[in-house]
């Protein structure tokens, strides 16, 4: 017997051990009286989700050492393998997007 089979057996058990209880229509009175749920415009839902973004982004800058990570960063990108590395992929990426744009029809 598999892990659904074992789970649909379960179900199937308490289904069948549970009596059905006669509400006569309370449980439908209870949810047609119920407010609806009220639903954000989508440009205050992002506005929302930008607002916590930059509080995140500012909370992260204030607390990590910014200056030292770009200036490390910046003198380790201006060294020659990084920079021959860069111009090669660049290469390969514009031979790809000519040779795509070549064979297919866009």
């Amino acid at each position: 017997m598999t892990q659904t089979d074992k789970l649909a057996a379960l179900f199937a058990d308490m289904r069948q051990s549970e009596p059905y209880l006669p509400d006569d229509g309370f449980t439908a009175r209870v949810m047609a009286r119920l407010p609806k749920p009220r639903e954000l415009p989508d440009w205050q839902k992002n506005g929302i989700l930008l607002v916590f973004t930059a509080l995140g982004s500012a909370i992260a800058a204030w607390t990590l050492p910014v200056d030292a990570i770009v200036g490390f960063s910046l003198a380790n990108l201006l060294t020659l393998p990084v920079i021959g590395a860069t111009g090669v992929a660049m290469f390969l990426l514009s031979g790809v997007i000519v040779w795509k744009t070549a064979t297919d029809d866009i």
